[in-house]
């Protein structure tokens, strides 16, 4: 019977060292953790903390050409020793729908496009016209 505990106790301690869970004080793991006009950053700082961010409105900071408009996937480890896997974007969220990152690092809207739309909610161009008025 002993040998059987030991056995049970190495499996238990093997699979929590194989799937750790995910550290409390993370704001987001992904994008889908944060609202409809929201991303998931991570900083570049060691042991950043991600956290859900405003996407890029007309006028705001961006990335051109930095191929960062997909999140990325990261693994991150904190020094308490938890770990996390993440789908993000780094330092900055990308332009909101509508909006491009313009080579002087501003979102900027797409022949006129005019302000921030919301994401995927809105397909039918009626609908968006509708929105600005």
């Amino acid at each position: 019977m002993g040998k059987l505990s030991l056995a049970v106790v190495m499996i238990l301690v093997a699979t929590v060292a194989a799937y750790p869970s995910k550290p409390s004080f993370l704001g987001c793991q992904s994008s889908e953790d944060c609202g409809v006009d929201e991303c998931c950053v991570l900083g570049m700082m060691r042991y950043s903390v991600p956290t859900c961010r405003p996407l890029g409105e007309e006028g705001d900071t961006c990335r051109p050409h930095s191929g960062d408009v997909q999140p990325k996937n990261i693994t991150v480890t904190y020094p308490d020793g938890s770990s996390a896997d993440l789908y993000v974007h780094t330092i900055l969220c990308p332009c909101a729908t509508g909006l491009e990152c313009s080579d002087g690092m501003s979102c900027t809207g797409l022949d006129g496009a005019g302000k921030l739309l919301l994401r995927e909610d809105y397909t039918d161009v009626d609908d968006l016209n509708h929105l600005r008025r």
